[in-house]
C-alpha cells in the first residue's frame, strides 16, 4: 500500500465519508438542544441517510479498490450498501412514535442509528478480514448501545447486558479466527488468501481451525443455530425499530461478509466449509421454525422468525454461482422490507406504559384497527411465503438456485420447514380476523382516527412503502433481478 491517500481512495469511500461526517455534525448539533426538542435529529438523520444513498448509486458500476485494497467497491457491495441505507430510512420513520411512548428523549438514539448503518457499510466493503472485524466491532458496539437505551425499562438493560457479553465473547472467536488464518496463509487480504490456498493441495489443520472459528464468529453475528440464544431476548428487550434494524440489516451485513469472504478467499477450500454450512442451514431453519411455533409474544416469534431466514439464506450461500450470489440479495432485499413492515406494526402497536407485544394484543384488530391488521397481514403472508408477495418470489429463487446447485435433499428440508413456518404466521392473522376484539380498548375504535392516533403520519408512511415494496417485488421481480444481475460477486 503507497504512503498516501490519493484522491481515487477518497471518492470510493465518499459514501462512508459523508456518513461519517453527518454523525459528528449531528451528534454536535444536538447539543445545542433540549431534551424534548429531539426532532430535528430524526430530519437530519434521514437528511443523511437520503445524501448517503445518492452517493452510492453516484459509484454505481464502478469496480475499484481503495486504500491497497483493504475496501473494495463493486456492485456487490453497493447494492448491500442501498439495503443498508433503506432499512436505516424506514427505521428512522419508525421511531419517532415509538420514543414518545416510551419518553425515551435521547437524541443520540438516531445517532447510534448511523453508527450502526455505517459499521454496516464498512463490512460489505471490506478487502480484508481485519476491516470485516472493524465493521463488526463498529456495528456491535452500536447495537449494544442501541439494545439499552430505554434505560426505564429492566428488559432493555437486560438485553444489552446479554448482547454485549456474548457479542464479546463471539467477537474472540473471530479474532483467534483471523490469527489462524493469517498463521496459515500469511496475509489477511481476501484475494492474496485465495490466491495462496490455490497454490497447494488441501488445508492445513492450522487453516481448518481457523475456518471453524470464523464460522463461529459469524454465526453469532448472523444468529445461526446453535449461536442464535442470545436473539430471542435481545430483540424482545431492545427497542422495537430498533430490533427491525438488527434484524434486517445486521443480518444483511453478516451475510455479505460471509459470502464475500467464503467466495472471495476460501473457495479452493470449499471441502473445509461446506458441510459445517449444510449442518447450520438444516438446525437454523428447524429449531427456529419449531420453537416459533410455542411464541406468544409476537416480537419473540419474529425473532425465531428473523433466525428460521437466516436457514434458508444459508441455502444460497451454499448453492454460490451466479445464482446463489443473485438469489441471496433480492431475498434480503425483500426480507428487510417484509420484516421492516412486520416490527413497525408491532411498534405501532404499543401505548404509553403498554407495549403490546403479546399475540393477544392483536386480538380483534382487524375490526378495530383495521389498516394496521391489514398491513400485519401482507407482511405475514410475504414472510411465509404466499403469493403474489416478495417473499414467495424470493423462497423460490432461493429454492432453485439450491435445486439448480444439486442441493436436492436440503432444499427439501427447506420446504418443510417454509410449510412449517406458515402456521405460525398465518396464526396472527387468525387472532386479529377471527377472535372477538377486547372491549376495554376504546381508544381506536374509529377507523378514521386510525392513521392519526395510532400509527402517526411517519410510522404509517413507513409502513405503506414496506407494503408497496413488497407487491412490487412480488409481480415485477424482474426490475430488482436486473439490478441484482450486475451486482453478482463470483467466487465459488
Amino acid at each position: 500500500m503507497g504512503s498516501f491517500i490519493t484522491a481515487n481512495d477518497l471518492r470510493l469511500i465518499f459514501p462512508q465519508l459523508a456518513m461519517a461526517v453527518f454523525i459528528v455534525a449531528i451528534l454536535l448539533s444536538d447539543l445545542m438542544f433540549r431534551p424534548n426538542e429531539k426532532g430535528h435529529t430524526a430530519f437530519f438523520s434521514f437528511v443523511a441517510v437520503a445524501m448517503t444513498g445518492y452517493f452510492v448509486v453516484k459509484l454505481w458500476g464502478a469496480y475499484d479498490s481503495a486504500f491497497g485494497g483493504m475496501v473494495l467497491v463493486d456492485n456487490f457491495s453497493l447494492f448491500f450498501n442501498l439495503i443498508f441505507l433503506i432499512g436505516c430510512a424506514l427505521t428512522i420513520l419508525l421511531s419517532p412514535r415509538y420514543l414518545n411512548n416510551e419518553e425515551i428523549t435521547a437524541g443520540e438514539y438516531y445517532v447510534i442509528i448511523l453508527i450502526a448503518t455505517f459499521g454496516m457499510m464498512i463490512m460489505a466493503s471490506a478487502g480484508n478480514l481485519l476491516m470485516v472485524f472493524l465493521g463488526i466491532e463498529v456495528l456491535s458496539i452500536a447495537l449494544y448501545v442501541l439494545a439499552g437505551i430505554n434505560r426505564r425499562r429492566l428488559a432493555s438493560g437486560e438485553a444489552a447486558l446479554k448482547y454485549l457479553l456474548l457479542g464479546a465473547f463471539a467477537t474472540g472467536f473471530l479474532l483467534y479466527g483471523i490469527a489462524m488464518i493469517y498463521g496459515a496463509t500469511g496475509t489477511i487480504e481476501l484475494d492474496k488468501i485465495a490466491e495462496y490456498l490455490g497454490g497447494i493441495r488441501g488445508a492445513e489443520p492450522l487453516l481448518t481451525i481457523g475456518i471453524i472459528l470464523l464460522l463461529v464468529g459469524f454465526g453469532f453475528k448472523a444468529s445461526l443455530v446453535p449461536f442464535h440464544f442470545w436473539t430471542p431476548d435481545v430483540y424482545q428487550g431492545a427497542p422495537t425499530p430498533g430490533t427491525a434494524l438488527m434484524s434486517t440489516g445486521a443480518k444483511a451485513a453478516a451475510f455479505a461478509v460471509l459470502f464475500r469472504v467464503f467466495a472471495t478467499a476460501l473457495p479452493t477450500v470449499k471441502s473445509e466449509w461446506w458441510a459445517a454450512l449444510w449442518v447450520l442451514a438444516v438446525l437454523t431453519m428447524s429449531v427456529a421454525n419449531v420453537t416459533a411455533l410455542w411464541q406468544d409474544n409476537v416480537k419473540r416469534m419474529l425473532a425465531y422468525s428473523s433466525i428460521a431466514h437466516a436457514g434458508y439464506l444459508l441455502v444460497a450461500v451454499l448453492a454460490g454461482g451466479e445464482m446463489g450470489n443473485a438469489s441471496l440479495l433480492y431475498y434480503l432485499m425483500a426480507y428487510t422490507l417484509m420484516n421492516m413492515g412486520a416490527f413497525g406494526v408491532v411498534a405501532a402497536m404499543g401505548r404509553k406504559g403498554e407495549a403490546n407485544e403479546g399475540i393477544e394484543s392483536f386480538r380483534g384488530i382487524g375490526y378495530r384497527k383495521p389498516f394496521m391488521a391489514a398491513l400485519m397481514t401482507w407482511f405475514m403472508l410475504s414472510l411465509g411465503g404466499i403469493p403474489p408477495t416478495a417473499g414467495f418470489v424470493a423462497k423460490l429463487y432461493v429454492f432453485a438456485a439450491g435445486v439448480r446447485a444439486d442441493m436436492i435433499p436440503l432444499v427439501v428440508i427447506a420446504v418443510i420447514n417454509a410449510v412449517v413456518s406458515i402456521y405460525y404466521y398465518l396464526r396472527v392473522v387468525v387472532v386479529m380476523y377471527m377472535s372477538d376484539p377486547e372491549t376495554h380498548d376504546s381508544e381506536h375504535r374509529n377507523p378514521h382516527t386510525e392513521l392519526r392516533n395510532l400509527s402517526g403520519f411517519f410510522t404509517a408512511f413507513a409502513l405503506i412503502l414496506c407494503a408497496a415494496g413488497i407487491l412490487a417485488l412480488g409481480i415485477y421481480p424482474s426490475f430488482i433481478l436486473k439490478i441484482v444481475q450486475t451486482s453478482i460477486l463470483t467466487g465459488f
